[in-house]
């Protein structure tokens, strides 16, 4: 089953994304930059490549979901 279908089987109104690679030759640009700037090898699943963003462009990879409040608190 399709994600759209699956989507629209269970009454998903929201936005759905494409699918692109994040790791590998093919690799989507922001992705590439984003893994280089915050040191970060391969992302090792889909929920493994969140990244924050300060003012001033630098680029931290969130490793854990359970710091995300703290590293803006941070951040801001």
């Amino acid at each position: 089953m399709s994600i759209s279908n699956f989507a629209k089987k269970h009454d998903f109104e929201g936005t759905i994304l494409a699918k692109d690679n994040v790791n590998g030759p093919k690799t989507r640009t922001l992705f590439r930059y984003l893994k280089n700037a915050s040191g970060v090898g391969n992302i090792g699943w889909n929920f493994d490549g969140k990244f924050l963003v300060d003012k001033s462009g630098s680029v931290f990879h969130v490793q854990d979901i359970k710091d995300l409040e703290q590293m803006i608190k941070e951040l801001l």
